[in-house]
């Protein structure tokens, strides 16, 4: 678990990875809460959601229902023994196209640290677009840059996730992630969105 935590979230110079989890993860549960009102009808969509740090914080704070999401089996295994609610389902993205084929629709999504590592965003985007309901929020915060894995360490590709973002959702608002959210480094590195399908 702890090794999970910190590959999720690596610590900065000036922060561990065990005040980074504190901090943010209490702020952005508060922030979500403030964007769009959650109650026990909500169903939150948590991509990249690792082993389930915004989702068991959403569950508590707003009783809502979150939908976990992440490629990696191990992730997904500790996010159920992390969570340990029935009102958190967790499953791969293959997974999740087969429950928004069958109708599923979630009334939030967020994407934390995420898009900015998928090898094929576009793809990830639509899935995500395809699961919300109409008018639904999405939130997500991203690096300005691009971190996209390889063989020989992270890698820029030139893909702008603001305008793949833009060309699919309603941009409500973008904002620099104030230090208080995220650590003071990473707020001068970063940017937040508020996106919502367009009906």
């Amino acid at each position: 678990m702890e090794s999970a935590k910190f590959v999720i979230l690596n610590p900065t110079p000036d922060m561990t990875t065990a005040e980074r989890w504190e901090l943010e993860t209490r702020n952005l549960v508060d922030l979500l809460g403030r964007i769009a009102p959650l109650d026990c009808n909500s169903c939150v969509l948590d991509y990249g959601c690792g082993i389930g740090r915004l989702a068991k914080g959403l569950i508590d704070r707003y009783g809502c229902q979150v939908i976990g999401v992440d490629i990696s089996a191990r992730m997904r295994a500790l996010a159920r023994e992390y969570v340990q609610t029935d009102r958190f389902v967790v499953c791969s993205p293959d997974e999740l196209d087969q429950r928004a084929a069958g109708g599923l629709q979630a009334t939030h999504a967020c994407a934390c640290w995420v898009i900015q590592h998928c090898l094929e965003p576009d793809t990830d985007l639509e899935r995500i677009h395809s699961t919300l309901a109409r008018g639904a929020w999405f939130f997500v915060l991203n690096s300005n840059l691009r971190w996209v894995p390889t063989d020989h360490g992270w890698a820029q590709d030139g893909i702008s996730i603001e305008k793949l973002l833009a060309a699919r959702f309603e941009v409500v608002a973008k904002f620099e992630n104030p230090a208080e959210v995220v650590s003071p480094l990473l707020a001068g590195q970063s940017y937040s969105m508020l996106l919502r399908k367009r009906d």
